[in-house]
């Protein structure tokens, strides 16, 4: 499964020495987006920040790259022609739903992408953790590694 999410950053966190690392002011302050590839289960396998201005797409490539899936699940933003083909073409079955301005509507399995919920609710308990939900850091290592620390005391019990 593969996502992203909008991390709004903290005004601290925005400061010039050190940082603005992978933040972006698009609209009301800076942001950042944690993109994540989680198995089946929810726990995070990859993880990658960027700008929040940046699209889905990009870093789609990157982020699935080498986990040796038999198949992703992921929302309509990483819906775009080469990641489909560069996933079909290494043999990983794309569950992707179509955008809605495509010409030609492709088919995906509803029944597995209903089991995308289980990434949502990953989401939701990382960003439970308030350094997580609003970034207080300034480097980019420090807001990996709390991420990784959230992830490890969440699913080792």
């Amino acid at each position: 499964m593969a996502d992203s999410t909008q991390i709004k950053v903290q005004q601290h966190g925005a400061g010039a020495k050190g940082g603005n690392q992978t933040m972006a002011q698009p609209n009301g302050g800076f942001n950042t987006k944690l993109h994540v590839a989680m198995d089946k289960v929810g726990h995070p396998l990859r993880v990658m920040a960027t700008e929040a201005t940046e699209p889905d797409c990009q870093r789609a490539s990157d982020l699935v790259a080498s986990l040796g899936a038999s198949c992703i699940l992921a929302d309509k933003a990483y819906d775009s022609n080469e990641i489909i083909f560069s996933l079909s073409s290494r043999g990983i079955v794309p569950i992707i739903p179509p955008r809605i301005n495509r010409e030609s509507q492709r088919s995906y399995d509803k029944s597995i992408y209903k089991k995308r919920l289980s990434l949502e609710i990953s989401f939701l308990k990382m960003k439970e953790w308030r350094s997580l939900s609003t970034r207080y850091f300034k480097n980019i290592r420090s807001f990996g590694s709390a991420f990784h620390v959230r992830s490890i005391s969440l699913f080792a019990a």
